[in-house]
């Protein structure tokens, strides 16, 4: 993220219920017209597009169908098809809020901002949270296979010393509802994140 710049404007899909957060991936399958034209686009300039979920039917008022945060990813594979669709491989870069919709655009077009927390240092009180989630993770994962659970204590120790990335790495693995997913994109507070991590963990059982 540090030597990437992220564009004022960028290219939207619109999508019900397609969540993902930073460092995740999303699979796309781009089969709309509009969005063929979209992506060339993106090829061509900075291979970076954003995601937005509908919240309800699609309307020419793209702010009240459109959820006010999404996020922006990167192209990281494209593969197009002999009909002109394509399968993409979006890697996604951060939280974004969606400032402004242009109009007349062949597709949909968002001026964003980019939501980004910055280097900042731990305190006592998210190294606490942040054992707590760990262990909630832990706790979840009791009765599942060992190598689940070492793949999963690999991944999660890479981004173990941030709270904020540790989040969304745990939502993105853990978190199925889609509601649920949108709201922890929206929630900018990592410690609130946490909080609502650790509950829903406790709650359920992991399913294989």
């Amino acid at each position: 993220m540090s030597s990437l710049k992220l564009p004022s404007q960028t290219g939207t899909i619109l999508l019900g219920g397609a969540v993902t957060f930073p460092h995740g991936v999303m699979p796309l399958h781009i089969f709309e017209p509009r969005y063929r034209d979209m992506l060339n686009d993106a090829i061509t300039k900075n291979c970076m597009i954003c995601v937005a979920n509908l919240k309800t039917q699609e309307s020419d008022d793209l702010a009240k169908c459109a959820s006010k945060i999404g996020y922006i990813g990167i192209i990281r594979a494209a593969a197009k098809q002999e009909d002109g669709c394509s399968n993409l491989i979006l890697h996604c870069l951060s939280r974004v809020e969606f400032t402004s919709w242009e109009e007349g655009s062949v597709y949909p077009k968002a001026n964003i901002r980019p939501l980004l927390l910055g280097n900042r240092k731990r305190n006592e009180g998210e190294e606490i949270t942040i054992r707590s989630l760990r262990d909630a993770v832990s706790r979840h994962l009791i009765s599942s296979p060992k190598l689940l659970v070492s793949k999963t204590n690999e991944v999660l120790d890479r981004f173990g010393d941030c709270l904020d990335t540790l989040t969304d790495v745990v939502a993105q693995q853990f978190v199925e509802g889609s509601e649920m997913r949108q709201s922890l994109l929206e929630d900018l507070d990592p410690m609130s994140r946490a909080e609502v991590l650790i509950r829903y963990l406790r709650l359920r059982k992991y399913i294989i």
